[in-house]
């Protein structure tokens, strides 16, 4: 938004042909319906420029300009303290309580109106049909597929699933997202393992290249073996806004967990996001 000034003559609009400009930004300040932030006042010679970040209507002009017919021009005594308005942006004050102090509101989202969902989901390795995933009437969310693919690389299904050593899972909503973190429980059985075959890794955007900024390696790969919990924790600390995109799955999450050959476990997933 354009910065906008606003000229007065000091001689012959100002009551007694003197500005201060400490008092007249206090005086300014105070005066309620005068939505734009008043950013500074210069004076030149015999005219008064008043900057707004803003252009202001009819009647916040209206305003100002009563502002100045009543502004004596008389410095501020040494000891008065002026009172302080902090704006969020050129428009938005930012809140203050009933005894002067800041009013916080702490949010982890960037998304104006961002509502809080953890959205959960469970399976078993090696068995794509294992997939829970309702929403709280028992419908499904649609959302996460599941495949699984042998020592090869290539997919497997049926009876071809006791050689699965990988098992892929795709988290990809139709809406646009913020993951803030998530958990992944693990069976009681594999903590403490020696095998050294279980490990879980995430990736974002996985369709998309690296080098086009895609392939992000949210979590590499972990042992699960040397966990000495039963629960991998995530805090992501800072968001970035995943939009739904048909072609390059923008949204997409993947998390892929490599097993002995065929080995059923179950393990559910819990992302937190906003929307």
């Amino acid at each position: 938004m354009p910065m906008t000034s606003y000229d007065y003559n000091i001689p012959t609009d100002f009551p007694n042909g003197i500005v201060d400009t400490s008092r007249l930004t206090g005086e300014i300040h105070a005066v309620g319906g005068i939505v734009p932030a008043l950013d500074h006042i210069d004076t030149n010679a015999n005219t008064c420029t008043i900057w707004f970040r803003d252009a202001l209507s009819v009647a916040e002009k209206l305003l100002l300009d009563g502002a100045v017919a009543v502004h004596s021009g008389e410095p501020l005594p040494s000891d008065v303290v002026q009172k302080v308005q902090l704006y969020a942006n050129a428009s938005t004050p930012v809140p203050v309580s009933s005894d002067g102090r800041i009013a916080v509101r702490q949010t982890t989202s960037s998304t104006t109106g961002g509502k809080y969902r953890l959205r959960v989901f469970s399976f078993k390795s090696a068995l794509p049909s294992s997939v829970h995933n309702k929403k709280p009437d028992g419908t499904d969310y649609g959302d996460v597929v599941m495949r699984c693919y042998d020592a090869g690389g290539a997919e497997v299904s049926g009876a071809g699933l006791l050689l699965a050593v990988k098992s892929v899972i795709d988290f990809e909503p139709s809406y646009g997202y913020e993951a803030i973190g998530g958990m992944l429980n693990i069976p009681p059985s594999i903590v403490g393992g020696i095998t050294g075959n279980w490990f879980v890794s995430a990736i974002g955007v996985p369709d998309v290249p690296e080098a086009m900024g895609g392939s992000i390696d949210f979590i590499n790969e972990v042992n699960l073996e040397l966990c000495h919990t039963n629960r991998i924790d995530t805090d992501g600390r800072a968001t970035t806004y995943m939009a739904p995109d048909a072609t390059y799955h923008t949204n997409k999450i993947r998390f892929i967990l490599r097993h002995p050959a065929g080995v059923e476990q179950p393990f559910q997933i819990y992302l937190e996001t906003f929307r």
